[in-house]
């Protein structure tokens, strides 16, 4: 079976389909850890709250209950808290979220330069449609290989993210083709 040789446009095609698809992906992947940054961010501090109010008046309330143990109500608080303080630096959910929407910015912004290269002239043949288009696979490369470790849920909700973009484009397309009719 032989591979079709591709023209510089098709090539360029390919790239920016690649870069739409990767930035959709970062995206989502900055997002899972955006919400658990938020999470565990806002739940630490929360139950270290509750065991700082608890330690002070707070175990006068538990101690008046009397089926419970206030001290020990206090301790799984405090323990709580610091479990999920440590998992939070850990984690370091927050840096992972900027690496990701970093990624994903690099690879809107190279998509965005194909959109205008294919667009704006590359059916004309030449050294330097050649040698452009090498400079965006050399700067593709160069974003992959800086690229953190994705998980396998991504690539599939990118993908099913960007069929929804095209059938949402092919129903605006054709919602401004009627207007125009």
């Amino acid at each position: 079976m032989s591979v079709p040789i591709l023209g510089i446009p098709e090539q360029a095609w390919k790239i920016q389909e690649d870069c739409e698809r990767a930035a959709i992906r970062d995206a989502l992947v900055s997002s899972y850890w955006y919400r658990l940054n938020l999470w565990l961010g806002l739940t630490s501090t929360v139950t270290a709250a509750i065991a700082g109010f608890l330690a002070g008046t707070g175990s006068e309330i538990l101690s008046s209950t009397g089926s419970i143990n206030s001290k020990t109500v206090i301790a799984f608080f405090a323990l709580l808290s610091a479990v999920l303080a440590s998992t939070l630096t850990f984690l370091a959910p927050s840096e992972k979220a900027n690496a990701f929407q970093q990624t994903s910015n690099k690879y809107h912004s190279l998509r965005e330069r194909l959109r205008f290269f294919i667009n704006s002239g590359s059916e004309d043949a030449g050294k330097t449609l050649k040698a452009q288009l090498e400079a965006f696979i050399v700067e593709k490369k160069e974003i992959d290989v800086d690229h953190p470790i994705l998980p396998e849920w991504a690539y599939r909700r990118a993908q099913k993210k960007i069929m929804e973009k095209i059938k949402r484009n092919g129903e605006l397309k054709r919602a401004r083709e009627s207007a125009q009719s």
